[in-house]
């Protein structure tokens, strides 16, 4: 079975898979910290994790209105 791809598919597709990569991130970094606060040590790591988590979400969200709105802008 063949699936012909849409290019402003693709596009769309990336900035739900940036979003969902720093969600992803957010969680992870969550649930490390609470791992580590239940064994009673702690890391400095884990603040790269909400870093990148929220810039990652930030970018998902910004590429998807600069698609929506470069898409209504064409048209």
């Amino acid at each position: 079975m063949l699936i012909i791809r849409n290019s402003n598919y693709m596009k769309y597709r990336i900035s739900f898979n940036i979003y969902n990569s720093g969600i992803a991130a957010l969680t992870v970094g969550s649930l490390l910290h609470g791992i580590l606060e239940i064994a009673g040590t702690s890391s400095e790591y884990i603040m790269y994790y909400s870093i990148l988590g929220w810039m990652a979400v930030g970018t998902g969200i910004i590429s998807f209105f600069i698609n929506t709105f470069r898409k209504k802008q064409i048209h």
